[in-house]
């Protein structure tokens, strides 16, 4: 099929990450993945969370989600009295990604947080949070680095996001929102560097799909997040982290 902003059915939307777009916080990254706009944010809590327990040695990272009021088409209502099942959702796939790319262990007693606020909404707000939140992630934990005298980064691989599905019977990567709204079948891949899957999100949406596809899909995704890793080690050299 003919995709309207002329993509290759494999091909990615242009990709941008702009480090320290907001001077409040060190570790900031805007990350734009076609009309898609989502800024993280990382800060570091020095203590545990309180349900974790005082005795024990190991840290946390967590991520917290929102969708801005004007970022779609129709304006959406600020979630002041509790957030809905949808960026629940969202927010324990971001966080259960980014705390797969760490060693708790190593980090100590401590909480990350990463905040991932959509600007601008077109399809993939969740994958690009996550592949932008790592960023984020990465940053900080270099700055942990360089005070604890950790001699490397507690990380287990590059992390990133990527949307996959089927559209009119074909597979499509990386759907903008109207591709997302036709798509027969919609999946979610996060995985870290080297092909290891953390998270699969495979729905059919009106429709349904095979082993087959399933496994096409994530031969695809895993492929491109090749051209994610660089942009995000491209972003974090511009920051000064030496990987």
């Amino acid at each position: 099929m003919n995709r309207k902003d002329g993509r290759k059915p494999k091909q990615i939307r242009e990709i941008t990450l702009i480090p320290r777009f907001i001077k409040t916080q060190a570790s900031s990254i805007l990350i734009e993945m076609g009309n898609t706009r989502v800024l993280c944010t990382g800060t570091v809590d020095f203590k545990q969370p309180k349900w974790m327990g005082h005795d024990q040695k190991s840290g946390w990272v967590t991520a917290e989600y929102n969708m801005l009021p004007n970022s779609s088409l129709k304006r959406i209502k600020r979630e002041r009295y509790g957030i809905s099942g949808r960026t629940k959702e969202i927010q324990r796939i971001i966080s259960r990604s980014v705390r797969a790319a760490v060693d708790l262990n190593q980090i100590g007693p401590i909480t990350i947080v990463l905040d991932c606020d959509v600007l601008e909404a077109d399809g993939g707000t969740r994958t690009a949070s996550i592949t932008g939140a790592y960023v984020c992630l990465v940053f900080i934990l270099n700055k942990l680095k360089e005070v604890n005298n950790w001699s490397s980064l507690p990380l287990k691989g590059n992390l990133a996001a990527i949307s996959i599905g089927k559209v009119d019977g074909e597979i499509l990567v990386d759907l903008n929102y109207e591709e997302d709204s036709q798509a027969e079948v919609d999946c979610n891949i996060a995985a870290l560097s080297g092909g290891k899957i953390i998270e699969t999100q495979a729905t059919g949406e009106g429709g349904i799909f095979t082993k087959d596809d399933l496994n096409k899909m994530v031969d695809i995704a895993l492929n491109v997040m090749n051209i994610l890793y660089k942009k995000q080690n491209d972003c974090l050299k511009e920051m000064g982290v030496e990987l």
